[in-house]
Formats: structure tokens, sequence, C-alpha cells
């Protein structure tokens, strides 16, 4: 189209009102070199900067930048500055309704409004600070949904350091340090609930749960649980002795690991009360160890999440050592998701089914490895990420075991028959659990550790004696032959 035509269409365009079609017209011509704003492309920008200012009195911000882009193309030197101040203007607009939003707990309306000066690159201080303040507040809301009351607290304290002005954060704060104390109630009673296999008052802990944190996975899995659970049991609320074994519930390491912030004051005071005088390693600083339970038996306990099985040699560096015919690294066990694989590094058949890759491994199934040797893989609760090997043949692991513990952040032992370590004549269950790189032992009964008395919780490290009412138990760590 010859430019004269369009000059005349981007006219008619105008005088009609259609500025975006006026503007069509004439940005074809912004390309030329010898291009020079005229009369008609002044009129353009005029009209289009009071539209842009129509659109920013009435909130409509994304019209208004779009209108002083295409004035800015069409300006000339002189009216540079008049499409620049209305730039400036528009800012500093732009800036006060996303303090407005923020200030009225609109967070996503604020986040858009920077995010259009962001893409622009135009960002200040003012900017950086409703955008941090905005993401503290999202990120306070998704951790609260998921039941991470601390990390939410900590969002919102930083959300009030950055703007102590903010009127609905105190609320906020007060609500979220009160449904903190209510998740950790209602996790207490879903233990103690599921340790007896009270399968409705599970289903009744999981919804009040979901009540306050929408999305707290381990409510989600054990609500699925228990529905699967209680269409097949004909009588809800048996003891567990009255069931199959197969039927029992394990108590898991989800349940008892529920909220293990929450309870991180308890855990530091434990910290300041039982530590031992001599100096020990931590449990997580070393693979594996034993754990001597009076009465019992002994248990090679894995805490790596990749342990290798082999033959027991001096120096052989492998966390399961077992003496027998096997090749030096025989088999790698990696838990991946709450599940095991298995992948065969020598000759192995899980169920009778050569291994010729990494296969997962299910509940009650048998591997067998050169020389005879024959484990079997037990994983009785479906939400339980700790395993158990026991040897079918007459092999050993060496330093010698009754069974192997891949654990994974907690190991329940007691008088039910489906914790990873039954111990019939107990009164109550006890649990070793793994919380911010240390290990701690929890009990309804008064403990002893390392000749210290500790009340329900404590931290426990290689060395450790644990003594109850009517239990005792040891850890020591492992030594290479």
């Amino acid at each position: 189209m010859a430019w004269g035509k369009r000059q005349k269409l981007a006219s008619r365009a105008l005088i009609e009102g259609d500025l975006d079609l006026a503007a069509e017209y004439l940005k074809q011509d912004l390309s030329q070199p010898t291009f020079t704003p005229g009369r008609l492309s002044r009129q353009l920008m005029t009209a289009l900067v009071q539209r842009a200012e129509q659109a920013s009195s009435l909130g409509k911000f994304a019209f208004a930048w779009k209108d002083l882009s295409t004035a800015s193309e069409l300006a000339g030197p002189k009216d540079a500055d008049e499409v620049s101040r209305q730039k400036n203007q528009l800012v500093e607009l732009t800036i006060e309704s996303a303090e407005s939003m923020l200030f009225n707990a609109k967070v996503n309306h604020a986040v858009q409004l920077i995010n259009q000066l962001a893409c622009r690159k135009i960002m200040d201080w003012r900017a950086d600070r409703i955008l941090t303040i905005a993401q503290c507040l999202n990120a306070a809301d998704e951790l609260a949904a998921q039941g991470k009351f601390p990390g939410s607290i900590a969002q919102l304290e930083h959300a009030k350091n950055l703007q102590p002005d903010l009127p609905f954060l105190e609320s906020r704060l007060a609500a979220g340090r009160q449904r903190e104390l209510q998740l950790k109630e209602l996790t207490e009673e879903l233990q103690y609930s599921a340790l007896k296999c009270h399968w409705s008052d599970v289903s009744r802990c999981c919804r009040k749960i979901l009540t306050i944190a929408p999305k707290h996975q381990i409510a989600l899995d054990a609500q699925r649980h228990c529905i699967a659970r209680m269409k097949r049991e004909t009588s809800i609320g048996r003891r567990a002795t009255q069931v199959p074994d197969a039927a029992r519930i394990s108590v898991t390491n989800s349940f008892f690991h529920l909220d293990q912030s929450s309870s991180q004051t308890r855990s530091d005071q434990a910290d300041t009360d039982f530590v031992t005088e001599k100096t020990v390693h931590a449990i997580t600083e070393v693979g594996s160890f034993l754990l001597w339970v009076d009465g019992v038996g002994g248990y090679l306990v894995c805490t790596e999440r990749v342990n290798t099985i082999g033959q027991a040699m001096p120096q052989a560096n492998i966390s399961i050592p077992i003496q027998g015919d096997l090749r030096r690294r025989h088999a790698r066990l990696e838990t991946v998701g709450g599940h095991h694989l298995i992948e065969p590094l020598g000759p192995v058949t899980v169920d009778g089914q050569r291994a010729v890759g990494p296969v997962e491994i299910k509940h009650h199934q048998t591997i067998s490895l050169d020389g005879g040797v024959r484990l079997k893989y037990s994983q009785p609760h479906p939400l339980s990420k700790t395993a158990r090997l026991d040897f079918v043949s007459r092999h050993r692991t060496s330093p010698w075991s009754d069974a192997i513990l891949l654990a994974s952040q907690a190991i329940l032992l007691g008088p039910n028959r489906a914790n990873h370590v039954f111990c019939p004549a107990w009164r109550f269950d006890l649990m070793l659990f793994e919380r911010s790189g240390k290990w701690f032992c929890r009990s309804k009964e008064r403990l002893e550790i390392d000749g210290r008395h500790a009340d329900a919780e404590a931290e426990i490290r290689l060395d450790s004696r644990i003594v109850g009412e009517d239990f005792s138990l040891t850890l020591e760590p492992v030594f290479d032959s």
C-alpha cells in the first residue's frame, strides 16, 4: 500500500476514534530510515496518551501501558519528554495501587501489577519489597496447607519485618500458632489410634487434620488407607492380637513423624539434657549400626538410602556383609519413594524370577543370592518406609544379627506383632526416629538413657543404652572385621 493511502486511512481511523487501527497504519512507516513524525503522528500520540490516562484512572494499567508503548514509538524528540512523564506517573500509580491491594490482602492482584513493571524492567526498592512480601505470604499459605506451620509462621514474621503496618498479619500469625497446637494434638491422637488399629478414629483424625491443613500428605495417605482397611474389616477396633499378622497395623514412620518441627522445642531441651559426657559419633555420621534388644535379638540397622549386599570380608566397605559364598558386592538395595529396588551385581532372583535390572521388591517376597543365601523382605504397612530383611537360610551377617532393618526415619519396637521389632514382653511401644540430622527415642513410659532419666523423648547416639521398666536395649557401632 502506498504511503499516501496509508496516511489517508490512518487519518480517517483517527477521526473515527479507532486509535489502534490508525497506529497500525502509521507503524508500517516506522521502520523506514527516512521516517519523521508528522502532524498526524503527533495527533495520534496525544490521543494515545490521553486514553492511557483514562485507562490508568480506571485501574486498567495493562491497557495504559500498551497505549504509552505505542505513543513512545510514534513520538518525536520534542514529544518524548511528555511520554516519559506519563510513564513515570503510571509507574507511581501502579506501585500505589499494588500497595493498596497488598494492604487489603489482595496478594495476587498486587503481584500482577508489579509483574507489569517487571516485564518492562521498571523496578525499584518499593516494587521489590511488595514482590518479596507477596512471595512470603504465598509461601506461608502453601506451608500452612501442608501442615508445616513453623515454616509458615517464619514467612509471616519475615513479611511483618518488611512491612509492619499490614493489618492482617497479626491475625494470621495468631491463627497459625493456634493451628500448630491443634495439629500437634491431632497427630498424637492419630498415633495412638493407629497403634490400636482403631480405623474409624484414624479416619476421624485425618478429617480434622485436613480441615486444618488440606494438603497434609500423611493425613491424605492415611485416610485412603483407612477407607480401604475399613471396607475389608468386619469388626472395627479389634485388638492387634486378634487379627492375622499380615493385617495388623505397623505404626509407620509417617504416623510418628507427622510434625517434626512442631516438637522442635522439646527436642532442643532433650539435646541439652542428654548429651553424654563421652565422645561418640552421631548415628547419622555412620551408614549402619547394631541394635541389641535384650531378650529379643540383634539387628543390623542400615540408615542409608542406598545399601550394598556382599560377602563379609575385611575392609569390604559394604552395608550388609553376609557370611556366605557371595560376590564381594553382590546386589544393591535402593530406597525410592518409600519402596525398595534391588539391583543385581551378581546372580539375584526375586520369588524365583531372575533379576536382570533394578526390580522393586514387594511385601513377603524372597530374595535368593549365590551360595543358598535367602532373605525374606517385609514392609507390612503401605505407609511405612522402613523395611525388614529376615534370613530364610542359615546365613547371618557379620557382625552377627537376626535380621536387617532398612531404616527410613523411624523404627518401631514393641508388643504389636506388626512392629519392625516384635517384643512380646513389653507393655508399651518404643520408637527410634531421625529428625534434623539426629536420632531420638520416644515412649509413653519414663526412660533411662545412658544412666540419666528422660521423660518421653530424648536424643540417642551410638553406644547409647536405653532402659525402661520392662525392657532394655543398646546401640553399638559396626566395626569392620
